[in-house]
C-alpha cells in the first residue's frame, strides 16, 4: 500500500464476500490483522500470525477470531512444502 508504506492484502469470493489485511512483520512471524464482509453482509475478524520453522516449513495460527457476534475457535496448523518426486 502506498499510502501506508505496509504490505496489505485482498481477499474476494465467490460468493460475494470479501476482505483486506494489514500485514506486520514483528519479531520473527508475519502478522495479519484481517477484516471481512461475509455473504450475509455479517463482518469478520481475525489475526493470523505466519511463522517459519526452517526453509520448507511454517506454522500459521488464527486467534482473535469472530463472525459477526460470535467468537471462532482459535486454529493452529503446520505447512510444509511437499519434496519433489524422484526421478527414474
Amino acid at each position: 500500500d502506498p499510502l501506508t508504506g505496509k504490505v496489505r492484502s485482498w481477499m474476494f469470493d465467490s460468493d460475494g464476500g470479501f476482505g483486506d489485511g494489514q500485514w506486520a512483520f514483528v519479531e520473527d512471524s508475519w502478522v495479519v490483522k484481517s477484516t471481512a464482509v461475509l455473504p450475509d453482509g455479517q463482518t469478520g475478524s481475525a489475526t493470523i500470525t505466519m511463522t517459519p520453522q526452517g526453509k520448507d516449513r511454517f506454522v500459521i495460527k488464527g486467534t482473535d477470531r469472530f463472525s459477526g457476534n460470535e467468537r471462532s475457535r482459535d486454529f493452529e496448523h503446520i505447512v510444509t512444502r511437499q519434496p519433489p518426486k524422484p526421478t527414474k
